[in-house]
Formats: structure tokens, sequence, C-alpha cells
């Protein structure tokens, strides 16, 4: 700069100040002076910049912030790498276009006061069991994060607990780009190294997971077969016969089997046609004017099925394990005595009474009862072994329930972190809404044509009793729900949620207050929302 006096230029006293790059270097020792010199030099300028879009009192409030920045990084900044005006203006741009996203409108909501499908929504809070198990990845997760090199763990502190950007970490660090993306990277691979003994554990483990799932199963349904045998074979037992209709073949027909306080029905179909192409057999039963499905049931070759619970098709490893329960059962039937082999057969495969049996039999009533409890008693005997081995796997495969469930969240984990870490990753500020706390905010990041999003939220206060907080995501007019999150004593949470609904781009985000139930369509308060 100079000036002229008498006409002659003279050198103005500024080519005596010291250099910006020299200030840092005072400012890094800690000299408030230093710093009040660059405020002098360069707080102007960035007023001006941001006061374009700012109101005053934000503008004033945005150069505070940078220059608060610029004290607390001044170690990290490097002369090699360019000059301090290009340095603290870039810090500057990300501090406004933050605060640009911030004061996005609020998107329109359109609510639902009835709560109509509310009751349809799952609870999500996890029970003691799930909590410890969440406790436990944190702190595995933590002892990872911990190992890090410090420039690693600096890095990703920033990148996903201060929610900044690649671009805000390299300014945050004073580093290039492409060194700050390398240090996340390097982290991230880190990471992932630390928990891949888990991984061979696990696999290993759910192994005898996928085993004791089985023999749980085979459990299940071997207790469900001798329940309904019981109620079956009991004296106080119903049995509705189902005529045809008209325009129904004669032959056709069907059983209810119950009992009275018993909450299971055994019902049985015979002389059925294959049900037409897209359509199946439905089982209905009514208690005054209400009716509850029994589930629908496709007879087999010979138009006969056994239903009780809604039948599925299965898969080829279902069929063989229904192949060899019926192998199971065939063999310890035909081990009965011929009367009792004979009475059991004329009361479950003939669907006759125990009145009906013992006239078919020529036998007293009472003998023909006895016959076919003795026979159900001889079956549960030569079923018994099944049950001891069933109970000891069945604690393996609890445990491997478990790991399996820990491999899955190891995978959502990672496949989170990956999209994070992305170069093309999204990463949208929800600022406060109106009676909101400008403290509070949040963070949903994705990537286009990734099915998974991680929101965060900060600074945000306890839901009050009865409510949660749900985040949602809108394409177009459509609103989908991602979730409930609780913040911890901090006022932070994490969510990741995955749907094919988020390979796309999101045209809002925000986080309202629900039932704690979960809510089907946005309809309580927002608290911090995003648009573009």
């Amino acid at each position: 700069m100079y000036a002229r006096v008498n006409g002659r230029p003279r050198m103005s006293s500024r080519e005596n100040d010291p250099r910006d790059e020299e200030l840092m270097r005072q400012v890094a020792d800690g000299s408030a002076e230093a710093l009040r010199l660059l405020h002098r030099r360069f707080a102007r300028l960035i007023f001006s910049l941001a006061v374009q879009t700012l109101d005053r009192a934000t503008a004033e409030d945005l150069v505070q912030d940078v220059f608060l920045a610029v004290w607390r990084n001044a170690g990290r900044f490097d002369p090699e790498r360019g000059t301090f005006r290009a340095w603290v203006l870039q810090i500057a741009h990300f501090r406004l276009l933050n605060e640009l996203r911030r004061r996005s409108r609020q998107p329109e909501i359109e609510p639902d006061p009835e709560g109509l499908v509310l009751a349809g929504v799952p609870a999500s809070d996890p029970g003691p069991a799930e909590a410890t198990w969440q406790q436990h990845r944190r702190a595995v997760l933590q002892s990872a994060f911990d190992e890090l090199p410090p420039p690693q763990r600096e890095a990703l502190n920033l990148a996903f607990l201060d929610d900044l950007t690649h671009e805000q970490v390299a300014a945050e660090l004073g580093l290039p780009l492409g060194t700050a993306k390398t240090r996340i990277r390097a982290g991230l691979q880190k990471l992932r190294g630390a928990l891949g003994p888990q991984w061979a554990a696990l696999a290993a483990l759910c192994l005898l997971g996928a085993l004791g799932v089985r023999y749980w199963s085979e459990q299940a349904m071997l207790a469900r077969y001798d329940r309904a045998l019981s109620m079956m074979t009991a004296s106080d037992s119903v049995n509705l016969r189902l005529g045809p209709v008209p325009g129904t073949a004669e032959e056709t027909h069907a059983r209810y089997r119950s009992r009275p306080g018993a909450d299971i029905a055994v019902v049985t179909l015979s002389q059925f046609p294959p049900a037409p192409a897209g359509e199946a057999y439905q089982v209905w039963v009514r208690h005054g004017a209400a009716w509850t499905s029994l589930g629908t049931v496709e007879p087999d070759a010979e138009g006969l099925v056994l239903a009780g619970v809604p039948a599925s098709d299965p898969g080829p490893a279902e069929a063989t394990w229904q192949q060899h329960r019926r192998a199971v059962l065939q063999s310890a039937f035909d081990e009965l005595p011929p009367p009792q082999r004979e009475a059991l057969n004329l009361a479950f495969l003939d669907d006759l009474t125990h009145e009906q049996v013992a006239a078919e039999l020529g036998l007293p009533l009472g003998t023909a009862k006895t016959r076919i409890r003795a026979g159900l008693q001889k079956l549960r005997g030569a079923l018994g072994p099944q049950w001891a081995a069933l109970a000891a796997l069945c604690l393996l495969g609890a445990l491997g329930v478990r790991y399996w469930s820990e491999q899955a969240m190891l995978a959502r984990y990672d496949r989170a972190l990956s999209m994070m870490t992305a170069s093309d990753s999204v990463n949208l500020r929800l600022g406060p809404v109106p009676g909101t706390a400008e403290e509070t905010h949040a963070r949903y990041r994705s990537r286009p044509g990734a099915d998974i999003a991680v929101v965060t939220l900060s600074q945000f206060p306890p839901a009050p009793a009865g409510e949660a907080y749900q985040v949602w995501v809108r394409h177009g007019a459509a609103w989908t729900s991602l979730g409930t999150v609780e913040p911890d004593a901090g006022g932070s949470a994490r969510l990741i949620a995955e749907n094919p609904a988020l390979a796309a781009l999101p045209d809002g985000v925000e986080v309202t207050l629900e039932p704690r139930s979960g809510s089907a369509t946005p309809g309580g308060r927002v608290i911090v929302a995003w648009t573009p």
C-alpha cells in the first residue's frame, strides 16, 4: 500500500508489519495480540462476504466463529500449503455454507391426527438383553477406535463424531484434501482389521447357530404336535364336520377339532381339488361377529391337508427337514402294537371321534379311549430321546443366533462407515425449527445409489415421557420412517437405517416427536428439518 506526500509515493507502515504467516506462528505459540492483528486485517473482508447472504448479527457471529477456529487450529496451519488468506477464507466459506443449510426452510407436513395406523407400528425399544449387547458393541468399537494412531483418530473424530465433510476435515486440520481422505480411510482399514478376529469367531459359531436354530424349530414343532395330539384325544375335545355348500362336490369336507379352554385347533381338509392358479384355501373361525384367520393351506395330491397355523411354501432345506420329521413320526408310529396303531389310525387319519372308533372296532367306548391314550403315550416315549438332544443343542443355538446378529451388526457398521467416507457421500444438516434451541441439530449422511443412511442427533434434550424422536425422509410426497432414537446423557444419538428408498437422495429430512411406540406418518412436533 502506498500514500503520497507532496506528490511522491511513500511506503505505508503496513510494509513493516509482520507477515500473516509470522503472525500465525505467534498465534500457535499463544499470542492473543497476533490474533488481534489478524482479526484487524481480515475481519472486515469476512464480514463483507457473510453479510451478502446473512443478517448483520449472524454475520458478526460467523466472523467470531471463524477466528475462534483460527485460534484453536493455529498449530495446524502450514504456510507451505498455501497462504493464511486462502486458509481463513476457506474456513469462512464452510461456516457460511453450514449456516445457510441450517436456515433451510422447514418442510411442509401433512399430519395424521387420527393416528389410524399407529397401532400397527411395532415398538423399537431394546429389551434388557439387547441393551446389554448394545453396550458390548459400543465398548468393542470404542476400544478399537482408541487403538488408532492419533492422526487417524483425530480425522475420524472430526468426520464421524463432529459430522464434518472431507473438505471440512481438511480445513480444520490444515491438510490437503487428499491427505485428510487418506487418514480417514487408513483409520477405517485399521478399525476393520481390529474387528477382524471377531468375524472369524462369528463365522465358526454361526455354524453352530444354524444347527441350534434348526433344532429349536424342531423342538417347537414336536411340542406343537404333542399339544395337538393331546387336545384331539381328550375326552372333551370337539370334532366339527364342515360339509360342502351348493356347488361343491359331495365328497369334499373338512373337520375342525378343538377343546374348551385350549388355544390350539387342528383343521383337516379332505377330497379338496387343487386351488385355482393364484388362489389358496384359507381357514376361518367366527366368534360372534368377529372372524379370525387360521391361515392358508394347500391340499396334497389326494386332496388332504392338516392345518393348525398359517402355511408357507418350504424351501429345499425346510422340505428336507419336513421329510425327516415325517420319517421319525412314521417310524415311531410303526413301532406301536397293532391294536393301538389301528385305534390311532382311525382317530387321526380317518378323523373319527372316540365313539366312532369304538363302533368301528366293535369295542366298548372306554377300551377305545384306552387304546388311543396308550398309543399316544408310546409315541411320546419314542420321541423322548430327541427332546434331550434338542434341549442341549438349543443352548448352542441361542449362542449362535446372538453371534449371527452380531455378525449382521458388524457388517452394517462396515457398510455405514464405507458410505460415510466415500468421496460422493452427502452430508445434510438438519437445523432447528422455530421453538427449538439453536444448538439442537442433526445430520443425515447417505450416498447416491446406496440403500443405507446414517443420522446423527446432537444437543437434543430428553424426549418427554411417553414420546420418542423419530427420523423421517421424504421423496416427493411420500414420507419413510427410519426409526426412533433416544439421545444419551449428552443429547447425542446415532441411527443407521437400511431401506431401498434411501438409494435416491431425499427431498426432505426431519426429526419429530412421536409416541414412544412410533408412528406410521409424521404427525408430531418437528424438532429439526432439512429441505433443498
